[in-house]
């Protein structure tokens, strides 16, 4: 029996921390880490982005081949200053692409990957 194969991830399109479209599709022939960050986040969104950007400089010269991305998980904060001032704060502002949008674009991008937010006080 064929070994099974997965679906392509779905694609999307984002505004990055730079004001720049930024897609799955652009970086086709890399690995790609996406990760769901709350641009919000003080506790464990920090941490994660940090992990992945250490990861990327053990890959040593491979890491031309990686891309990481984040989409903003923050129901609140979506616009590109707020995910350009995550990206300064954590010291990742050239490290990566953090894509952001419109309340539409970030629902359409969080379902087609069943993500769920919520505002938890």
């Amino acid at each position: 029996m064929p070994d099974a194969v997965s679906p392509p991830a779905p694609d999307f399109t984002l505004t990055n921390q730079f004001g720049q479209p930024v897609s799955l599709r652009q970086e086709r022939g890399k690995v790609v880490f996406l990760a769901f960050v709350d641009s919000q986040c003080t506790t464990i969104c920090p941490l994660t982005t940090q992990s992945l950007v250490d990861a990327l400089k053990l890959l040593g010269p491979a890491a031309s081949q990686v891309a990481l991305l984040g989409v903003n998980a923050s129901p609140q904060a979506t616009t590109v200053a707020d995910v350009r001032a995550y990206s300064q704060v954590h010291g990742v502002l050239h490290a990566w692409d953090f894509g952001t949008g419109s309340a539409a674009q970030l629902h359409a991008v969080w379902a087609s990957y069943h993500v769920d937010t919520q505002i938890v006080d």
